[in-house]
């Protein structure tokens, strides 16, 4: 029954805070932290994307977007209640945003490629591991990533090439 929720809160909020500090970390406050951290991403995201394919767009219409974003999400409703199972949902959460917050960067940007590809498939291994109902959501996240290294450019060696579906694969 339990199966279903993965390992990566444990390892990533409540051992480190745990060893940092020598109590256990309550479930309700690692919630809310990550909920709160993914929402920033999300938000790092929407300002990028927002860079990229809409340099004209008004603060109004980008702060519109931000709070759509923040509260269209799961996360008000996961804070009602936040017991293990909240903890699981909300680092899948946590860790799908980043892992698309690095695939647009790795797709978007040529500087720091690889690293970029490297975030974001140890990103995706951490939300599988949060919630493994969403390897489906990282394995197409991984497919662009790693069809997105392969073609980058066509000039570039293929030494770099087989470095970035490294990347792309291997974290």
């Amino acid at each position: 029954y339990y199966l279903y929720f993965g390992v990566t809160p444990a390892l990533t909020v409540f051992l480190p805070w745990a060893v940092l500090t020598g109590r256990e970390l309550p479930c309700e406050r690692a919630v809310a932290a990550q909920a709160t951290l993914a929402c920033w991403i999300g938000l790092a995201m929407l300002g990028v994307l927002r860079a990229e394919f809409f340099p004209r767009a008004g603060r109004l219409s980008l702060g519109v977007a931000a709070l759509g974003f923040a509260l269209a999400t799961a996360a008000p409703l996961t804070l009602r209640k936040s017991e293990f199972y909240e903890a699981a949902i909300t680092a899948g959460f946590l860790w799908g945003m980043a892992m698309l917050l690095c695939a647009t960067l790795a797709v978007r940007r040529e500087r720091r490629r690889t690293l970029w590809l490297a975030c974001a498939s140890l990103c995706a291994g951490l939300a599988v591991a949060s919630r493994p109902n969403l390897l489906a959501g990282a394995v197409a996240v991984g497919a662009v990533l790693v069809w997105s290294a392969w073609r980058a450019r066509r000039s570039a060696g293929e030494s770099i090439r087989w470095r970035w579906l490294a990347a792309a694969v291997l974290p």
